[in-house]
């Protein structure tokens, strides 16, 4: 259900994918904001914090935070290829975002 509904949005809007963002911090970050903004041609969004073990779990996240893109298999539009990036702090997130366009 949570795959589908991050799916449906990206092809609502005519995105590339979708972009999650799993985090224990409390706000969003300045870094993670100006991306979200720099991307927002290509992708949707979104972001869950770690009280939301839900999510997490779902997505087997150990570490935070961590970043997953979903991005459309190559031929298919239904189906989805899940991108991950754990850890993230300190990394170059943007160059992750490139490297999976």
């Amino acid at each position: 259900v949570i795959d589908e509904k991050l799916h449906k949005s990206a092809e609502q809007q005519m995105k590339l994918g979708s972009i999650l963002l799993l985090t224990d911090k409390f706000e969003t970050s300045p870094k993670f904001g100006s991306l979200a903004y720099h991307y927002r041609e290509n992708f949707v969004f979104g972001e869950s914090r770690a009280k939301t073990l839900t999510m997490a779990q779902h997505f087997g996240v150990k570490k935070y935070p961590t970043l997953i893109a979903f991005i459309p298999r190559k031929g298919s539009k239904k189906q989805f290829d899940m991108v991950r990036l754990e850890d993230a702090k300190g990394k170059d997130i943007g160059k992750w975002i490139e490297s999976v366009l």
